[in-house]
């Protein structure tokens, strides 16, 4: 039986700070310095104030590259399921909407919102996990509104899975491991998404992120601890609990090392899409998702 999204998102992205780190471990070793926020909300324009939803807001991040695209008066609304990331959204979501609020709950949560409620909805690898939220995001955005999704590809990190299956091979713990990224990148991804989205949207633009991270032999640390903050939803422990993960970490990290004794660098795919929908379809969805 597969651990609940629910579960895997506490266990991923429960701490702040290390969810902060990681983000600063992305910037600083992607090879497109291009920053994939700064593509997908490129172009925006706003006649006035608008109601901006960030769903899966975590800390804010997405939210936070708002600032000076939105008008002034712009009112910002973040959407999470772990409480803890309530005042971190806030306190970033501040330079934009002194107002700003958070919403603790989990992506479902759309359901309950008034239609038409919203011009602007974000929301960044959280439809990874809910893409049964379709249909409301277009129920409560305004005819006039945008959705902008930015979404991991379907083959997103095939290099560290490829390194976790031979790892596997050479582990006492095997058996005890269950890949779980491949349901994971099933739900919403770059070949996907444009079936799901458009019975919702009349307009769907899509921009392709092609993108590695690439981590010198000597600062494989700073992978590491970006493999660490993934593993939670890479794999899961049918047993031995967390000695059997810790073991079996220590020889993925090992197998690593040894792969990259050549080259002198380690790569992982990271490429991303980017989904900009607009006209909205408006149907009942009382029954979806």
């Amino acid at each position: 039986m597969a651990t609940h999204p629910d579960a895997l998102i506490r266990e991923a992205f429960g701490q702040v700070g290390r969810h902060r780190l990681v983000g600063e471990i992305i910037k600083t070793y992607s090879t497109n310095r291009s920053d994939v926020y700064e593509q997908a909300l490129r172009g925006l324009d706003f006649d006035g104030p608008v109601r901006v939803l960030d769903v899966g807001c975590g800390y804010g991040r997405f939210t936070g590259h708002l600032k000076g695209r939105v008008p002034p008066g712009s009112r910002c609304t973040g959407l999470d399921l772990l409480r803890e990331n309530g005042q971190p959204f806030i306190d970033t979501a501040r330079h934009i909407d002194p107002a700003a609020e958070f919403i603790t709950g989990a992506a479902g949560e759309v359901g309950a919102m008034a239609e038409n409620s919203y011009e602007l909805i974000i929301t960044a690898y959280s439809l990874n996990f809910c893409n049964a939220i379709i249909p409301h995001l277009a129920r409560i955005i305004t005819p006039d509104g945008s959705l902008i999704i930015i979404s991991h590809a379907r083959y997103f990190l095939r290099d560290l899975i490829d390194d976790i299956e031979r790892a596997l091979s050479e582990s006492i713990v095997a058996g005890s491991v269950q890949l779980e990224q491949e349901h994971l990148m099933a739900n919403f991804n770059d070949e996907n998404a444009m079936g799901l989205l458009a019975p919702h949207f009349e307009q769907i633009d899509r921009i392709d992120y092609r993108n590695q991270l690439s981590f010198p032999l000597n600062e494989l640390e700073q992978c590491f601890t970006y493999i660490d903050f993934k593993l939670p939803l890479l794999i899961r422990m049918n047993q031995q609990g967390d000695a059997g993960l810790t073991q079996y970490r220590d020889m993925l990290f090992r197998h690593i090392r040894r792969g990259s004794q050549a080259s002198g660098v380690y790569r992982l795919n990271k490429d991303d899409c980017i989904f900009r929908c607009s006209h909205p379809v408006k149907e009942d969805v009382s029954h979806a998702g």
